[in-house]
């Protein structure tokens, strides 16, 4: 093969390869463009697809929600139908079913249905309304002229009706009516409840305060009702001693408890021996002034310790004064023994000089039988005065001795001795300073009663203060 024909082969040759290699990579091209435009087709018809779904998703959720409006809608056309729109009770269940409506509703075209017929309910809502203030307002204009011609005949007093200040003074004149009816149901008068009804005119104020005095006075009432006659007997003696004042004597709280509940026998007994004690200290008083002694007072403080035995003190006396004064301190022993220190049973000798050994005696100097005798009649009177202070803070009937109890008011309840020459200011002192620790301290002692005090030789008497006279001084100093 000459040279030409190799290269001209050669050519060939290499043409043929760059065909085929240009075939190739157009076969390679197309065959990736067809992969490409597969895959964009099938994508293309995976999203109709999916759109597809969506629209049909939507569409059912639309259909349903519609069909879920329209039952609300009927539900709410019904329910409002049945009401009348004549009660508080259809105006809010009217309320309630637009709310639920509104809040269920979800087809717009149903939406706008609901709106045109809840106009119509509202229209029929607000003439309703208006009808109803024409009613009542005629039924209260027919109100206030019947109640304006019955305040007329009853009182004489005319108005107008129509008026505010008409239709006011009408309404004071009925509250006042249904006042005075409630009061005299319940037994109580105006006084009672701190309004003044002469006017026949109260204010809603007043008419509120009666209210409540007649709440407050039912429920007293109910429990005034739950009590036996002896709590009930005790509570009115109890209410009676409120109205007394402060300063009220024995006699008096005494006086108040008659009607109130009767004393045990036992009771009695003892009040009657603790004034026969009484009396029998006032009788040994006489018989010792006609001994010679001077005896005044009360006073219960040490009086063992100041016994001081001196034989034959009042040799010197007759025999009919020694006698009388010998019978009347036999005569107090017992008493004491009993109706003072509580002894029961029959008294022993031991007893009897255990008590003796309290009062004056004829072996005593005039000074010791003083004191003795002052501390007893002090006991004696601050017991007889504690008998009756119980009986009647229990609300029992100790009336029957209210005079017997006057016999307390000149008995000193306590007595103090002093030291021998003390200066006035000492004194005084001195007594307040006894009467600060029984009266607020011990509270033994009871402001109006009165003590006595030996000083310088000689009884004084001394009216107890009342405690706030001390106020926040220390009387001790």
């Amino acid at each position: 093969m000459s040279f030409q024909s190799g290269w001209n082969a050669g050519l060939n040759l290499a043409a043929n390869i760059r065909s085929n290699a240009a075939r190739d990579r157009e076969m390679d091209m197309q065959a990736k463009r067809d992969e490409v435009n597969k895959r964009a087709t099938e994508q293309l018809i995976e999203q109709r697809a999916t759109k597809m779904k969506q629209e049909d998703a939507v569409y059912e959720r639309m259909e349903t929600d519609r069909v879920e409006s329209e039952t609300v809608l009927g539900y709410f056309a019904s329910e409002a139908g049945k009401l009348k729109f004549s009660s508080p009770e259809d105006v809010t269940t009217y309320r309630d079913l637009v709310g639920y409506s509104l809040s269920n509703i979800k087809d717009q075209d149903v939406l706008n249905r609901f709106s045109q017929i809840n106009d119509m309910f509202q229209q029929k809502y607000a003439y309703k309304r208006q009808i109803d203030k024409t009613i009542k307002a005629e039924e209260k204009s027919v109100y206030y002229e019947k109640h304006s011609d019955d305040m007329y005949q009853k009182t004489g007093i005319e108005v107008d009706p129509d008026t505010p200040q008409g239709r006011s003074q009408i309404d004071g004149f009925i509250r006042w009516e249904a006042a005075y009816d409630a009061l005299k149901k319940a037994g109580k008068t105006w006084e009672d409840a701190g309004v003044n009804g002469s006017t026949r005119n109260i204010s809603s104020d007043n008419f509120a305060k009666i209210n409540t005095f007649l709440m407050e006075t039912g429920k007293q009432q109910a429990i005034l009702d739950n009590m036996t006659d002896q709590q009930k007997n005790a509570k009115a003696i109890g209410e009676k001693r409120e109205q007394l004042p402060a300063d009220a004597s024995l006699s008096d709280q005494i006086k108040i408890t008659s009607g109130g509940n009767e004393l045990k026998i036992s009771e009695h007994e003892a009040i009657g021996q603790a004034f026969m004690a009484l009396e029998l200290a006032v009788s040994a008083e006489k018989q010792m002034s006609n001994l010679g002694i001077p005896f005044q007072g009360s006073a219960f403080t040490s009086w063992f310790a100041d016994l001081k035995r001196n034989a034959a003190a009042f040799s010197n006396q007759t025999s009919d004064n020694l006698d009388a004064f010998r019978s009347t301190i036999t005569q107090l022993v017992p008493v004491l023994a009993r109706g003072i220190f509580q002894e029961t049973g029959v008294l022993t000798e031991a007893d009897v000089k255990l008590y003796s050994g309290t009062i004056a005696t004829i072996e005593n100097t005039p000074k010791s039988n003083e004191r003795v005798m002052a501390a007893t009649q002090s006991l004696i009177a601050r017991i007889t005065r504690n008998h009756l202070k119980r009986a009647i803070d229990g609300g029992m009937d100790v009336s029957r001795y209210e005079s017997e109890a006057s016999k307390l008011k000149n008995v000193p309840t306590q007595a103090y001795w002093l030291k021998d020459k003390m200066s006035e200011g000492e004194v005084n002192n001195a007594v307040l300073s006894g009467i600060y620790e029984d009266l607020v301290v011990n509270e033994v002692i009871f402001p109006g009663e009165t003590v006595k005090f030996w000083a310088n030789g000689s009884w004084k008497m001394k009216k107890v203060p009342e405690k706030s006279f001390f106020g926040n001084v220390n009387a001790a100093n």
